[in-house]
């Protein structure tokens, strides 16, 4: 075994002796007195070993090994059975003296274990610190889950609950119609297909009011604008009674001036282009162009409505004496639908089916 040069030990002690310092300064509050006094014994700790080191030096050099130590110590085993020998005599004289010698400790009153032990004290604050930290993260991500897996416990119980509650409904239900007859079961079936009956009798005109409503107010004044040779229907949102009243241009632009047929002469002539659809409903003879187109509109759905639930021989088809511009719309707007043969036949489009192309 090769000894360690003093210089070295020197050096690594001083290194030593200044960290040790260092982590005093950091984790121990010490009075000035203390201080004075560790520094004292720091001295003298420093002047032993230098002195202990100094007698290794002499040692050596009166040994004469300094110059054998410089010598680099084999890596590997000789291949020359003497030379092998003497490697391990060599090593086996090393460690006899090594285990026979014994060790440097320091000499009682030495303020070396105290630093020794505030140093694992630190490292050890330091472990519990990080372990602290990483500890209270998996306990914030604990709890979040923690957290979902209670709500999600309180969904479940609340949707078991709705599920005993109607599964409790139902076995009542089912026991109250063994009880009953044939009869009372027939009729109670029977006044639940009128309460449904009245309730989409209802329905359906509650929609259909709305649908008047919604012809009447917006789409009345726009078919107007296009069967006098105005703007398609959806192109111009914004028409007015005196928009119609003065016509449009061959460009369907709004004219300025009020020389357009009067108010009776323009509906009345509407009607009478499209009379076919009104068939004698018509109860003012004098509308506006608004409420004939109105009129029209009105008349050309409740006819193809009639023709999809009669569900004839034609198919659910309506004849056109003439193109119209509601008929037009109607079609744009993916309401109705021509037939794939002949243009002049429109039915509605059945939405419970998919559109035919």
């Amino acid at each position: 075994m090769e000894p360690i040069e003093g210089s070295e030990k020197l050096s690594n002690i001083r290194e030593y002796i200044q960290h040790a310092r260092a982590t005093q300064d950091e984790r121990m509050d010490i009075e000035d007195s203390q201080s004075t006094l560790d520094e004292t014994r720091f001295g003298q700790v420093l002047k032993s070993l230098q002195d202990r080191v100094t007698e290794q030096r002499r040692a050596l050099e009166e040994a004469g090994l300094r110059k054998s130590s410089s010598r680099p110590a084999p890596r590997v085993p000789s291949g020359d059975p003497r030379v092998r020998l003497q490697q391990l005599r060599a090593i086996r004289a090393g460690y006899d003296h090594v285990t026979h010698s014994q060790p440097t400790l320091p000499p009682a009153g030495s303020p070396i274990p105290a630093l020794l032990a505030t140093q694992v004290t630190a490292q050890r604050i330091t472990g519990i610190r990080e372990a602290i930290l990483e500890s209270q993260s998996r306990l914030a991500h604990v709890r979040g889950r923690f957290e979902g897996e209670n709500r999600n416990l309180e969904d479940n119980n609340l949707i078991t609950e709705k599920l005993d509650e109607r599964i409790a409904r139902l076995r009542q239900q089912r026991d109250e119609q063994l009880q009953k007859s044939t009869t009372d079961v027939a009729n109670e079936q029977v006044h639940a297909m009128q309460v449904r009956k009245e309730y989409f009798e209802q329905e359906i005109k509650r929609y259909q009011q709305a649908l008047h409503d919604f012809i009447d107010d917006h789409l009345a004044a726009m078919v107007a604008a296009e069967e006098l040779g105005g703007p398609t229907v959806g192109d111009m949102l914004n028409v007015n009674e005196e928009m119609l009243e003065n016509g449009f241009s061959a460009q369907g632009k709004p004219k300025s001036s009020s020389k357009a047929p009067s108010k009776t002469t323009s509906g009345q002539m509407l009607l009478d282009k499209h009379g076919n659809l009104i068939r004698g409903s018509q109860e003012d003879e004098n509308p506006s162009e608004k409420e004939a187109a109105a009129a029209i509109v009105k008349a050309l759905l409740n006819e193809l409505l009639e023709a999809l639930l009669g569900h004839g021989a034609s198919g659910g088809y309506i004849t056109l004496q003439g193109d119209t511009a509601a008929a037009r719309f109607l079609v744009r707007a993916k309401v109705a639908q021509l037939h794939p043969k002949d243009a002049r036949r429109l039915r509605l489009i059945d939405f419970g089916r998919a559109f035919d192309d």
